[in-house]
């Protein structure tokens, strides 16, 4: 089995999101900032993170996306309703709608 690295450009998803700290650079990673999840570009990563992580590496694979998301709910600040908000909104940024 390859483990192969993909780019957010490479998941195939049907817009780029844009950063939701910088609002005209694509977003690049998932963070952890002033107690809310966000998808920020790595300009504003650099500066506003507290935990963070590239959005290509969640959705890399499967097993990828557990394996973060369990290593997440180990975490006791984690807050598995805002993660999801964010998601949600990453959702409607990409237009990931229908793809079930």
């Amino acid at each position: 089995m390859v483990n192969r690295k993909f780019t957010i450009e490479q998941l195939g998803f049907k817009k780029k999101p844009l950063c939701e700290l910088l609002g005209n650079i694509p977003a690049e990673h998932f963070t952890f900032w002033r107690g809310k999840w966000l998808f920020v570009s790595t300009k504003a990563d650099e500066d506003f993170n507290e935990y963070h992580f590239p959005i290509a590496d969640f959705f890399n694979s499967p097993a990828a996306t557990v394996d973060r998301l369990a290593h997440l709910s180990e975490k006791d600040w984690f807050d598995p309703k805002d993660f999801c908000a964010m998601i949600h909104r990453f959702r409607k940024a990409t237009d990931s709608y229908g793809a079930l």
